[in-house]
């Protein structure tokens, strides 16, 4: 017996070890994101006949082709133990019963939502959802946890449809403010709220008309967490003003971001991974919002050396980027004396380091700039001797070749006195 259970086990493992992980949408979001809800019946592989219309532009009678649909399973169980005892012949099967179907447009027709999450069966009234019990695993179609009959499954779906289209109406409200306002609710929901990013991306899309918003309410904000989703918003705008508030959280995140010894997630408390995301999160957002009139230098400066020390490529990225933006003779140091220590190997990531590095000291276009380029026309790496040249041309305003001495003779006349006037 305890053989045949074990062998039962390997057989499920094996399978669960060429899937792959699936979507789990609930209902909430399904309703959300589909352009087309209907029940509708197979008539044949991929097309089904429309049956009802809860939303969108289709008619009874209509005939969709709707893809992915023939790669979910068909035959509904009462639990999950029983589907992974006989997946293929075990249970009953659906193809002759009613679907409720979310839709989003795809080439030559539908698919569903979420995948398995946008097909829900009919059978003998009870409603039947594709679950993923094991993860990575299988789509076994089991009995639905959010409606348990048809009849909950449509009050539910008009529920739902009532809260979308109360969102969708703060989306077209002409005054920014009363726009941003209106979203700001749904922006902070939980996090797996599906409203949450769907109003952020909205809020964020509206830029500078909604970012001086969102910093005042962070401004106010006193539950940190708030404060930190509201300022993360606020620089998601690009708003150039909300750098000193994107600077206060990197300062305040610092301390406990530095005494991190391995900043690997596998080996971090939750505290801890929650402490890095939000820093490196506020390193992004003050490389995309900084500006001439709102720099950020100093915390760039830092982010830099935290990534030189930690071989981060992304935040080095980051904060090249963001300094190159509020160009300092100090910032062309720090990136100097990064690139020097960097590795020169020919990995792909320490050559996307080094190029990222030498682009923004290029883009500094500061006269401090012109030794470190100089320097780096003979370099082996032919991007990166290209982008010095770039960057030499755009600061003397012509083109002295590919030798370093023209380029250093400029700088040297550049900084000689004029001879005064006979």
């Amino acid at each position: 017996m305890r053989s045949a259970a074990v062998a039962v086990l390997v057989a499920c493992l094996a399978h669960v070890s060429r899937a792959e992980i699936l979507p789990g949408w609930g209902l909430e979001r399904v309703c959300l994101y589909a352009r087309l809800i209907v029940e509708a019946r197979r008539v044949e592989p991929g097309v089904v006949e429309v049956l009802r219309v809860h939303h969108g532009d289709a008619k009874v009678g209509e005939r969709l082709t709707v893809r992915r649909f023939e790669d979910l399973p068909r035959r509904a169980f009462a639990d999950a133990a029983a589907a992974w005892r006989d997946p293929k012949q075990g249970g009953v099967p659906v193809d002759d019963g009613t679907a409720v179907l979310f839709l989003e447009a795809s080439a030559g027709g539908w698919e569903p939502v979420g995948w398995g999450s946008g097909v829900k069966w009919i059978v003998e009234n009870r409603v039947y959802g594709h679950e993923q019990r094991m993860n990575p695993g299988p789509y076994f179609l089991l009995p639905e946890r959010e409606a348990d009959s048809l009849g909950a499954l449509r009050d539910r779906i008009t529920g739902e449809l009532t809260r979308r289209r109360a969102f969708e109406s703060c989306l077209v409200l002409l005054d920014p403010e009363a726009r941003t306002r209106a979203l700001l609710p749904y922006a902070l929901q939980s996090p797996s709220h599906p409203y949450r990013s769907a109003a952020g991306k909205a809020i964020a899309d509206m830029g500078d008309a909604a970012g001086p918003i969102v910093a005042r309410e962070a401004g106010k904000a006193e539950d940190e967490d708030q404060r930190f989703l509201l300022t993360e918003l606020a620089g998601r705008t690009g708003w150039q003003g909300s750098v000193p508030l994107l600077a206060r959280i990197f300062r305040e995140l610092c301390p406990r971001v530095e005494r991190i010894p391995v900043p690997r997630p596998r080996d971090l408390s939750r505290e801890d991974g929650e402490a890095l995301r939000r820093w490196r999160t506020t390193v992004f957002l003050l490389s995309r919002c900084a500006g001439p009139t709102h720099g950020a230098g100093d915390e760039l400066r830092s982010a830099l050396r935290w990534a030189a020390t930690h071989r981060d490529r992304e935040v080095l990225e980051h904060a090249a980027s963001g300094l190159a933006k509020a160009p300092e003779p100090r910032s062309v140091d720090h990136l100097a004396a990064v690139l020097k220590e960097w590795p020169r190997s020919k990995a792909s990531a320490d050559r996307l380091a080094r190029r990222a590095l030498v682009e923004s000291i290029a883009e500094h276009r500061l006269p401090s700039s012109v030794p470190v380029l100089a320097n780096l026309l003979g370099d082996t790496d032919p991007e990166i001797a290209r982008l010095a040249r770039s960057g030499l041309k755009a600061i003397a305003g012509k083109d002295l070749g590919d030798r370093a001495g023209p380029w250093l003779d400029w700088l040297r006349d550049l900084a000689a006195p004029e001879a005064p006037p006979r």
